[in-house]
């Protein structure tokens, strides 16, 4: 098996469930990461929880310069434009 482009490793799905722990284990030990498909199409992603964590944070770095006041009143004028809950 060959990993794609992220670094996943394509493994379909009637296999995946015959080497479930196998595949596991590769996971948790060696740190691969898998994409699941069935009939040529990706439905699942499985990979380590490290990879939640700098996911996490990655997407934390886009909310450090944001303006929340202008953020707040954004939405709040989007809801009463249309006619949804009321600002507090």
């Amino acid at each position: 098996m060959n990993a794609t482009s992220g670094g996943y490793i394509p493994i379909n799905a009637s296999e995946m469930r015959s080497r479930l722990f196998e595949i596991l284990s590769r996971v948790y030990l060696k740190k691969e990461k898998f994409v699941v498909k069935k009939s040529g199409i990706d439905v699942a992603k499985i990979s380590g929880p490290e990879d939640d964590v700098s996911n996490i944070l990655r997407f934390a770095g886009i909310w450090k310069d944001l303006n929340s006041k202008k953020l707040k009143d954004e939405i709040y004028s989007s809801r009463k434009d249309q006619g949804t809950r009321k600002q507090p």
